[in-house]
């Protein structure tokens, strides 16, 4: 990936903030040196922020429609892009880099560094922006050691050779690299247009092509009598002279562009790229990226650039295995990369530490991120419930049920109680097996900044694991806490519904799952005739774990209570009024 010949320069981005900026009030991304994975709900300016650093890059144009509009509707006059830059290597910046930046870089304690800022305001003409930049004093935010006043350093404009040392490039979701190779203004258009053949082998190459054309010419009768004619079409038109047919390109440029891709299928025929599918397109050009990403940078500096290249959805296209396939090879690119995605498989394959999750606050959009956790153990118990229950990143609200039951009955209390499927508002339910081992998952969701709730046994097993993961979240977590709901002391969920009083839906669930005989053929087993009615019914549901949860709950609610209102259990019912809160959905 590295030019060899020219040493890469020690700088990567350390931080971005943009504010006013599409959907983008204010926000501060940290920025990993190696992978950042920006994840989080449609429309909540993933992309916006990627077109943000293009912007500031000069890879792209402002249009009036950058400006943020306030939920007034008010536009805003400005935007701004802050872009952090900070040694790769050290707390200094290195030879290559001194004499170009000097003058801008600044010191904080002994950390160097260069700030440059991008602003952007509506044009006179009200239909264009005025981009301008400049190197700035200072930093906040993202929780940085730079927290300080911003101050524009005066008499020093930024100029392109100040971004040289950035080589950025953005794939988009829409990446089609079939028309990327046809426009020469694309990144790849520019690289196939720059020739590093030698005049004598230019001039050999266009002879031969000429050769073959008239060739072609001449051993075509179809091509012949066309000529044929053009030839009266010449002599027609006084105002034509010359009218000429090439059956093949004629000189170097036009033939780059027509370099094309083929893609061998096993046991499949080579085929173009162009006659692939959508997928296919679409990971050919990251491929395509992986193998030429050093060249797409100018060569007229003496160091290789550090490489900055943005990825928009990257799975785009592709099946759950060539996600992951994907994701790999982005991963050993040596590149600084962003990620943005809405898939599960990348989320799911990727430290916590390098994720940060957009979503929407009082405030406007709000970025979260993660440090990881501190033990290997701990990272892996809390890898294997999000590899399970990996959409919890795109969740508004996960809730947590501890044991099976409840995994499978509270979708179908939330399904009624809302009249709406819970994955519509945002809603994911996860049974981590044992709630003990939840801890370390749990710390995830709430340093992301993901609303969780607990609907958990009273019995030691769950008082411990509430102390557990309290430890975890850096405080107590008891009965009492919002984020609990603890069911009587002594009783699980099963027995629970049986307090109740819903011992005759309960036997209607198990007739519809078990069949009509379930419960007597099961109080014919000599050691469980001697219990009473309200004992079999709980002997029989621990004995068939994993297998009643939602039938059980269906019969409950086919039951109106004496509101008329499909019957719903107290403790759960609080659950979901919480969950309403949360979310934020008012009733009627």
């Amino acid at each position: 990936m590295q030019d060899s010949a020219r040493p890469r320069v020690k700088m990567r981005i350390e931080a971005v903030r943009v504010t006013g900026f599409r959907a983008l009030r204010d926000v501060c991304v940290a920025l990993d040196p190696e992978i950042t994975v920006v994840v989080g709900e449609n429309n909540t300016g993933k992309s916006a922020f990627l077109e943000a650093i293009a912007t500031a890059m000069g890879k792209r144009l402002p249009v009036p429609d950058d400006l943020y509009i306030d939920a007034q509707g008010h536009q805003h006059k400005e935007f701004c892009i802050d872009l952090l830059l900070m040694p790769s290597d050290g707390n200094s910046f290195d030879d290559q880099l001194t004499p170009l930046l000097g003058n801008v870089i600044r010191r904080e304690g002994n950390q160097e560094y260069v700030a440059i800022r991008t602003t952007g305001s509506i044009g006179e003409d009200r239909s264009t922006i005025n981009r301008s930049r400049c190197f700035i004093e200072g930093w906040t935010g993202c929780d940085t050691s730079h927290n300080s006043e911003v101050v524009v350093i005066p008499g020093e404009p930024v100029t392109e050779r100040h971004l040289s040392p950035i080589s950025f490039t953005l794939l988009e979701a829409n990446r089609d690299l079939v028309d990327e190779m046809r426009q020469r203004s694309s990144r790849w258009g520019r690289l196939l247009a720059q020739r590093d053949l030698e005049p004598g082998t230019v001039d050999e190459i266009e002879n031969q092509l000429k050769d073959l054309g008239e060739r072609v010419l001449n051993e075509s009768q179809l091509l012949t009598r066309l000529r044929a004619r053009l030839d009266e079409v010449q002599n027609a038109l006084p105002t034509v002279n010359h009218v000429e047919l090439e059956p093949l390109p004629s000189r170097i440029d036009a033939l780059t562009r027509a370099t094309d891709i083929l893609i061998n299928t096993p046991d499949g025929p080579r085929l173009p790229l162009r006659m692939q599918g959508l997928g296919s397109r679409s990971i050919a050009e990251i491929m395509v990226y992986t193998a030429f990403a050093a060249e797409l940078s100018g060569m007229e500096e003496p160091y290789s650039p550090h490489l900055l290249t943005c990825f928009e959805e990257p799975e785009a296209h592709l099946h759950p295995q060539a996600q992951l396939a994907v994701i790999r090879i982005i991963k050993d690119l040596d590149v600084q990369c962003i990620i943005t995605t809405h898939s599960p498989q990348i989320t799911a394959s990727t430290d916590f530490s390098h994720i940060r999750l957009f979503r929407h606050t009082n405030s406007g959009i709000g970025v979260k991120s993660s440090v990881g956790l501190e033990m290997e153990e701990e990272n892996i118990k809390a890898r294997r419930l999000i590899e399970r229950y990996s959409q919890v990143f795109f969740a508004r609200l996960v809730i947590i049920g501890d044991g099976t039951t409840e995994y499978a009955a509270l979708p179908v209390f939330t399904r009624t109680y809302w009249d709406v499927n819970p994955e519509s508002e945002g809603v994911t339910f996860v049974d981590p097996g044992s709630l003990g081992q939840a801890g370390p998952f749990i710390k995830i969701l709430d340093d992301l900044g993901i609303p969780w709730l607990i609907f958990v046994d009273a019995d030691l097993g769950g008082s411990n694991a509430l102390r557990a993961i309290g430890k975890r979240v850096s405080r107590t977590l008891t009965r009492n806490s919002r984020e609990v709901v603890m069911l009587p002391e002594g009783v699980d969920f099963e027995q629970y519904l049986i307090n109740e009083g819903l011992q005759d839906s309960i036997k209607k669930g198990i007739t519809e799952l078990f069949g009509k005989d379930a419960l007597k053929r099961f109080s014919k087993i000599p050691k469980y005739s001697v219990l009473d009615k309200d004992e079999l019914l709980i002997k029989f549901l621990d004995k068939n774990k994993g297998t009643y949860g939602d039938a059980i709950a269906e019969a409950i609610v086919s039951v109106t209570n004496d509101q008329g209102k499909p019957t719903i259990p107290g403790l759960v019912l609080e659950l979901l009024r919480r969950a309403d809160r949360i979310l934020g959905r008012s009733r009627v």
